[in-house]
């Protein structure tokens, strides 16, 4: 095999990029020596995985149209994990999911690690409602009752959910999942990130402790990210989204914006600054604010869409919360 790194952004890489049809980055494609693809998949997750990935393609040199008549003829879970990956990086879902089932249908041993493709299929999916919660829900539960699911799966799975349930505007319903992660013991090690961030969700959904949201929220952001723009802007956007604690996400967002290093910058941190002065009522700051930001980014139509917005709010046209 030969291995070559292709930048899709400069040279030749935007012309190989559309000739292999790379919609996501990392894309690792294999090609025969006729430059026929024999397997594609998307992402890294760690040397062992790949190394895999890379052994199974070498050992079926055949194409991915060839591999998907002999799925028709005799399948197996080899191939259909195969074809499964090739959907994937068409962002077929739906196709990746059900080629995903076959695999697991046809080696039940290995239904762990086709479970978690399947989730994470749906979970890319869910972003265009590909799938509902409750088909979400029913592989979540697969999941949990796998026998021997560690303290960290049950963890990256209640995550994944609520990340799901969150982007259906429905994150109340991951709460079960939350709950089951967070009855683990986390060992002496204290949370991992994940945790905290479920920590975080529990707060907010179980617990309704809104001041220990925040103060868990926090302990996920890095040593100095109250000089930091683009950390100011991802905690008081953070703070608008969950509507908590607004006032002072209000005075972070204005901070950031003072330190943003360019107009670019500032312009979308005024954007957030300006949901949150709404979101307080102060409809007279959000629609200058919003002026602010198309005025220093003028070839984005969005700001110039929320200027119209906010000054229908300051009207009173539209009755903002």
């Amino acid at each position: 095999m030969v291995f070559a790194k292709v930048n899709t952004e400069k040279g030749k890489g935007p012309d190989i990029s559309g000739t292999y049809g790379i919609k996501a980055l990392p894309t690792f494609v294999v090609v025969n020596g006729d430059g026929e693809v024999t397997d594609r998949w998307i992402g890294y997750n760690g040397p062992e995985a790949w190394t895999e990935s890379v052994r199974k393609a070498k050992a079926d040199p055949r194409t991915i149209a060839a591999k998907r008549a002999a799925f028709d003829r005799q399948p197996t879970a080899d191939l259909a994990a195969c074809l499964a990956n090739d959907a994937a990086c068409d962002f077929d879902y739906q196709g990746a999911v059900n080629y995903f089932r076959q695999a697991r249908n046809l080696d039940p041993a290995r239904a762990e690690e086709f479970t978690e493709q399947i989730l994470t299929n749906m979970y890319y999916g869910a972003r265009s409602k590909a799938f509902s919660f409750d088909e979400v829900a029913t592989e979540a539960d697969l999941a949990l009752a796998l026998p021997g699911a560690t303290p960290e799966q049950k963890e990256n799975l209640a995550a994944m959910v609520s990340g799901m349930a969150r982007s259906m505007g429905s994150p109340e319903k991951a709460i079960p999942y939350i709950k089951a992660a967070l009855k683990d013991d986390p060992g002496t090690d204290g949370p991992s990130d994940t945790r905290l961030s479920l920590m975080v969700e529990s707060a907010l959904l179980i617990e309704h402790d809104e001041a220990k949201a925040v103060s868990l929220r926090k302990q996920l952001l890095p040593e100095g990210w109250q000089e930091d723009p683009d950390q100011l802007n991802s905690f008081a956007w953070w703070c608008f989204q969950n509507k908590v604690n607004l006032a002072e996400a209000e005075k972070l967002a204005q901070h950031g914006a003072e330190i943003a290093p360019d107009d670019a910058s500032r312009a979308n941190i005024l954007d957030t600054a300006a949901e949150i002065s709404a979101a307080l009522g102060k409809h007279d700051e959000a629609l200058a604010q919003a002026k602010q930001a198309a005025q220093l980014d003028p070839d984005k139509d969005y700001f110039q869409q929320q200027v119209d917005r906010f000054t229908s709010e300051a009207a009173g046209g539209s009755g903002a919360d």
